[in-house]
């Protein structure tokens, strides 16, 4: 299941970078819809932290 959850880090990743094409983004929400409230909250909680850590170097430049 590790390699699962790498996956779906990495997509959230590059969904936050903006490199998802529209039919890579809609297959992982429709991914996220589809997974144990446990691991969308764990998935969530690092799209908050991907999206303070982007954030943070958006200000740096």
């Amino acid at each position: 299941m590790q390699g699962t959850n790498d996956h779906l880090d990495s997509q959230l990743s590059a969904l936050i970078d903006g490199e998802l094409e529209e039919f890579e983004t809609v297959a992982l929400l429709k991914k996220l819809e589809h997974i144990p409230d446990t691991e969308r909250d764990v998935l969530m909680s690092k799209w908050s932290r991907y999206q303070v850590a982007r954030e943070a170097l958006a200000d740096e430049c």
